[in-house]
């Protein structure tokens, strides 16, 4: 990038490594945990690709995109033979084969890294959809429906590993924080020593996308680490999203405010914002002190989060609120 010639000398002498890559792309972390000799990342070489101010080797040129290419073609190829976009082959081992020891089915991020590149270099639609397909695994298009991103989603985790997530709960403040992927699913030596799971039947009788508890004691399963978890996909969904800024007023999926009205037989039908596909409960009191008491539901809200309630109130003033059953798992 700036002209360095024994920098350039460096890259020539070392350039034909990078086929490393094709075999250890989706190793664990790509490489920041483990080693199995030549681990390479599309990073290591996209800043010569991508340079416009000095000229380039074609010959370097040439090896580089055309073994960024392979890779990309690797990971499509991979998504084709499985029902969800895992990732993975489906006769693959990734705890023997690739070294993972959790994160296994949450590293979509990875995955997708040599696809966005690929797509950056040739502007080719089927690169952006692999990447847009891997991410789509983590929120949601999966075998459980789960998804892996806390914060968002109808189905949700909520109990990652995670100490500011646990003291904002215990304060009352909400949570978990937004924006964390936990490792999710697989077999792993806490979920096969798991006596307290609550689950039945036990999750490592279930097939390996489904062995999973939102769970806070199997750190395994809901534990997180940035280099695995949140580098990858932090550079990613920006991508996707085409730098958009999130306007409220055009999400389908979210219902705004809460409203109150007559309902003709000296009640009121109360409406009322929640999380899609949660339980809720109506109380009531005379102030805003209590005390509470719960006066319908259950009630679970619809796919835009709307709630809708009946009451007849005993009382002149009358204060409602809501009281959510979250669901665990």
């Amino acid at each position: 990038m700036d002209g360095d010639t024994a920098s350039s000398n460096l890259v020539e002498s070392l350039y034909t490594r990078s086929s490393g890559i094709e075999n250890s792309w989706d190793d664990e972390a790509g490489g920041f945990a483990t080693d199995n000799g030549n681990i390479w990342m599309a990073s290591y070489f996209m800043s010569y690709v991508l340079a416009t101010n000095h000229d380039k080797d074609p010959k370097v040129f040439n090896y580089f995109t055309n073994i960024l290419m392979t890779t990309a073609n690797n990971q499509i190829a991979y998504l084709s033979g499985d029902a969800y976009p895992n990732g993975w082959p489906t006769n693959r081992n990734p705890y023997t084969q690739n070294n993972f020891f959790s994160g296994v089915f949450t590293s979509q991020g990875e995955f997708a890294y040599p696809c966005l590149m690929e797509w950056a270099v040739s502007g080719q639609q089927q690169y952006i959809n692999t990447v847009s397909e891997l991410m789509d695994y983590d929120q949601g298009l999966n075998p459980i429906g789960k998804c892996y991103l806390t914060g968002i989603g109808f189905n949700r985790t909520y109990n990652p590993e995670q100490r500011e997530s646990i003291y904002g709960e215990e304060q009352g403040w909400g949570g978990p924080q937004p924006g964390i992927t936990v490792y999710g699913p697989g077999v792993t030596q806490a979920s096969q020593n798991e006596s307290g799971a609550a689950q039945i039947p036990n999750p490592n009788n279930l097939p390996r996308e489904r062995i999973w508890v939102d769970d806070l004691g199997n750190f395994q399963w809901n534990e997180f680490t940035d280099y695995q978890c949140e580098a990858w996909p932090a550079a990613i969904y920006p991508v996707l999203a085409q730098s958009g800024v999130w306007n409220p007023a055009r999400e389908p999926f979210l219902y705004q405010g809460a409203s109150l009205a007559p309902n003709g037989s000296g009640g009121y039908t109360l409406q009322f914002g929640g999380i899609p596909y949660q339980t809720y409960y109506l109380q009531a009191a005379t102030s805003l002190n209590g005390p509470w008491t719960t006066v319908s539901g259950p009630v679970k809200a619809g796919v835009t989060g709307l709630l809708q309630f009946t009451h007849n109130p005993a009382s002149a003033q009358t204060f409602y609120r809501t009281s959510g059953q979250l669901q665990i798992y």
